[in-house]
């Protein structure tokens, strides 16, 4: 699993970095451990407080990042206990993966939203945890030699953004694992399961494109690849709650989704007939353009979200 979090991050005066996972590896006394130091992480913070810290953080202040992060621990596992019971990850695994998007959230906040840090490091960790789902469906298909190469390369990432406060390339990571860079690129691509964004979708003319022209994807930086995947959870997800129902079923009848699909996960989705803007006018009793307006705007509203999550 990729989240590794300082323990001073965790009221430990150690700086080592370790993943979680490994100090609590499945035994039901360290879980019991970790949320009994959880017991020590102190009061709730005020709104107020959350923007002191997050002004201090923006001032490059680690101690309040800590402390921001530290303060927060606990609605990381009572966001987690939602997906227990769930195949594939342990409570501890979810938690881990959950600290990721917490310090995710952490890193990308800004104060001036004038909202409360907890309900935007919510929408953080809930991604985090599904992507982690979505992650160990792709590795448990892949060979295990593969999946032994993939966590270390993980670990190698984690590692040298914290020493070099960016993203490492290819060669930085080769000489780190030991490995040539066409072997590291091999372990990029194993990490990512290849999806169709080869939907059609209206523009404002009328004429198609794929809605994967959304999602800027340059395939030679290692960054891209692994932001890749949240950017299409966030699509996904922007499909469930941003749109009303109208606006969903009008997108899905008019690009062939399956009912309950959304226009990024696969081409399994896009197999049904398309329909008209004349059907779809007839079936809610409107007309051509009254559901040529309603897709455009349900169009606009995913890429409004999603632009403002690529700049936050």
């Amino acid at each position: 699993m990729s989240g590794w979090i300082e323990l001073s991050e965790m009221g430990n005066d150690e700086k080592t970095a370790v993943p979680i996972g490994s100090v609590f590896s499945g035994q039901r006394d360290w879980t019991h451990h970790y949320l009994k130091q959880l017991g020590h992480c102190g009061k709730l913070l005020t709104f107020e407080e959350e923007k002191a810290l997050a002004k201090a953080i923006e001032r490059g202040d680690d101690a309040a990042r800590r402390q921001l992060i530290h303060s927060n621990l606990r609605l990381v596992v009572s966001i987690a206990k939602k997906y227990m019971g769930r195949p594939g990850l342990s409570f501890l695994d979810l938690i881990q993966e959950g600290n990721v998007g917490l310090i995710r959230a952490v890193d990308k906040f800004d104060w001036r939203s004038n909202c409360r840090f907890s309900t935007y490091a919510t929408w953080w960790i809930r991604q985090a945890v599904m992507q982690a789902f979505a992650e160990h469906d792709r590795l448990i298909r892949l060979p295990g030699h593969v999946i032994n190469g993939v966590s270390k390369l993980k670990r190698a990432i984690e590692s040298e953004k914290r020493r070099l406060d960016r993203m490492p390339t290819e060669a930085e990571l080769a000489q780190k694992l030991g490995l040539s860079q066409k072997k590291v690129r091999r372990l990029m691509q194993a990490m990512h399961k290849p999806v169709s964004l080869e939907t059609r979708v209206a523009g404002s003319d009328e004429t198609d494109q794929a809605l994967g022209d959304m999602i800027p994807c340059e395939t030679d930086s290692i960054e891209a690849l692994l932001e890749h995947d949240q950017q299409k959870t966030f699509l996904h997800l922007s499909f469930k709650t941003i749109l009303n129902q109208k606006e969903r079923d009008i997108l899905q009848k008019r690009f062939g989704m399956a009912p309950g699909g959304s226009p990024v996960f696969g081409s399994n989705d896009v197999d049904h007939q398309r329909w008209t803007l004349e059907a779809l006018g007839a079936e809610y009793g409107v007309t051509r353009e009254c559901i040529r307006q309603t897709e455009k705007r349900a169009l606009a509203k995913l890429k409004s979200a999603f632009l403002h999550q690529l700049e936050g």
